[in-house]
């Protein structure tokens, strides 16, 4: 039985948009990202054994089919994420380095040694102005004006749970 890898790339591409457009788009996931991990580890390996078990391919094909399927669904759904992130965001108007847009690593490298958050984000304010996009979902604001506008009780602003008001950064999931 031949192998169908280029239709399983395809089919695969084509669920890592769907599944970026309709499960990672919205909200924050790291409080699943272990059950991500997990998948993304497990995954291949039950396709493998399912494949040559269930579907009675030689290793080699299921290894392959695998493979390749498994590779066009990561490369669809992170290609699909960082354009989103760069051009699409709700966010993308806000300045900031480039990178930070693209994910929250860029902020853990620059402060990763020193461990100066506050001083990193105040020479970012200094570069930028008080509204700064300091990651994918994350906006630094140095505006005196809005700590009561995104404190306030009936505040529409998700705020992390261990939030400082004196450190006014705040994640936006839109």
């Amino acid at each position: 039985m031949a192998v169908p890898v280029v239709s399983a790339a395809a089919l695969s591409a084509a669920a890592g948009v769907v599944s970026h457009l309709t499960y990672f788009i919205r909200g924050e996931h790291m409080l699943t990202a272990y059950i991500l991990v997990l998948a993304a580890l497990f995954t291949p390996p039950t396709a493998v054994a399912l494949l040559t078990t269930l579907a009675g391919l030689p290793l080699p094909d299921a290894v392959r089919l695998t493979a390749v399927s498994y590779g066009a669904y990561m490369t669809a759904l992170f290609t699909s994420i960082l354009l989103y992130r760069a051009f699409f965001h709700p966010l993308r108007h806000f300045p900031g380095p480039k990178l930070a847009r693209l994910s929250q690593f860029y902020h853990f490298f620059h402060i990763r040694a020193k461990v100066d958050n506050y001083r990193h984000l105040d020479r970012l304010h200094a570069e930028y102005g008080e509204y700064v996009r300091v990651g994918p979902n994350l906006l630094s604001i140095s505006d005196p004006d809005m700590i009561e506008v995104i404190f306030h009780p009936q505040s529409n602003f998700n705020k992390a749970e261990c939030e400082d008001p004196a450190a006014v950064s705040f994640s936006i999931s839109l």
